[in-house]
């Protein structure tokens, strides 16, 4: 049994331990506060470097969105573009979408601002893990994309055991790769001026670049998919000899993609007989250079049909041909898109035409066999026709548009 004086005492003792952690919770809140006060007013000073030194410390000790907006500013007001949109992006995610719709609007549009006046580059480094800084401020790759201001740039690139590469560079607004092989110390020298054998020089020069999309406009926003790196959407085709036809388009990423499509040839008629074509094509598709250029493989079914009915009977002809499926052409990654491609088909069987009568069989047995027999060469003659005028087999579509979210 505790007495009364040792359970006062104990008593005592968890009431103390209780106020600590209120007092340790109060003092992380306070030191929160202290920084963000010293942030903001160093940011209305004008002084952003130190602006930033506060606010992110006084992010790691209470991250509040509103702290994220502050430290975008800072970051813009000091050049570096990169790091503003990691804080405006990280702001545009957390901030209470009701409460700060306004702000939200207001920090989307900066972002928008931002990467239309800034030059996106994709950093192909040898060795792999080289480190990148750009005018003395390191900065870590975003999906292997780094974002920077257009204009003339320093550029440093260093990784252990290789001889350092610096130069100043003329960075134009849009997507570029930016490809730097560093030499091992002590092998012969590289054909890249390394910088700590001698200064960079006094004028810009090109960067040794080239682009990711022939012709592919500068980005003026972050990808819009709904579904993160899958952009899907409906798309309308018109194109030859499958005149009309719609279908499904996916993209993942920047270098991967789908088609699923149906294109028909509406009814023609062809001496006696009525023929219509369908075209059935699903491809995976592979974007080489990251922009709008693929180059696509798959499987089609063809389908052609002749049908006759001169009122006594009635026949219909068809021939179908599955495919092996081989395209190039283009089509962006989302939003609204509009394309062009090609498509081969080389056919996995035989044109063999077969003939049905859809009359009922009793009613053929008082038909002359001279006419049953013109019927059946009138059905097919509408399907060959068709087989004669598509002596390659292919499908080109002039015009698809569509929308990817």
């Amino acid at each position: 049994m505790i007495s009364r004086r040792a359970g006062s005492a104990l008593g005592a003792c968890l009431a103390f331990c209780a106020a600590l952690g209120v007092c340790e919770a109060l003092h992380a809140q306070s030191a929160a506060d202290a920084e963000l006060a010293r942030g903001v007013s160093a940011l209305r000073a004008g002084h952003n470097q130190d602006a930033v030194d506060a606010l992110e410390a006084a992010y790691r000790l209470d991250p509040k969105p509103p702290i994220l907006l502050d430290l975008g500013i800072a970051y813009t007001n000091l050049g570096q573009v990169h790091d503003a949109l990691d804080a405006l992006d990280a702001y545009v995610r957390y901030a209470d979408k009701a409460r700060d719709a306004q702000n939200i609007a207001l920090v989307s549009a900066e972002i928008t601002r931002l990467r239309a006046q800034s030059a996106l580059i994709r950093l192909q480094p040898s060795p792999a893990d080289a480190q990148l800084a750009i005018d003395g401020h390191a900065l870590r790759a975003r999906s292997g994309e780094i974002v920077v201001l257009a204009g003339s740039h320093r550029v440093d690139v260093t990784a252990s055991g290789y001889a350092p590469y610096a130069q100043v560079v003329q960075l134009p607004p849009g997507k570029l790769t930016l490809e730097v092989a560093l030499q091992k110390l002590g092998s012969r020298p590289s054909t890249l001026p390394p910088s700590a054998a001698a200064p960079a020089p006094s004028e810009p020069v090109q960067p040794k670049t080239r682009p990711t999309a022939a012709a592919e406009p500068p980005p003026s926003s972050p990808s819009t998919c709904l579904l993160g790196e899958l952009c899907l959407g409906p798309t309308l085709d018109l194109g030859l000899p499958n005149v009309i036809g719609g279908g499904l388009q996916l993209r993942f990423g920047k270098y991967f993609g789908a088609g699923f499509d149906v294109q028909v040839l509406p009814s023609i008629t062809l001496r006696a007989a009525t023929a219509r074509a369908s075209l059935f094509t699903i491809d995976g598709r592979i974007y080489p250079f990251g922009g709008s250029f693929f180059l696509a493989g798959g499987f089609a079914f063809q389908a052609i049909n002749g049908s006759v009915d001169n009122g006594q009977i009635a026949a219909q002809a068809h021939v179908g041909l599955p495919s092996f499926f081989a395209g190039i052409g283009f089509m962006g990654h989302d939003g609204l898109v509009l394309g062009v491609d090609l498509g081969v088909l080389v056919p996995l069987s035989g044109k063999t035409v077969s003939t049905t009568f859809t009359t009922d069989p009793a009613a053929l047995q008082g038909v002359p066999p001279a006419t049953v027999d013109r019927v059946k060469r009138d059905a097919e003659h509408g399907v060959k026709k068709i087989l004669d005028l598509l002596p390659v087999f292919a499908q080109l579509n002039l015009v698809r548009i569509g929308y990817l979210f």
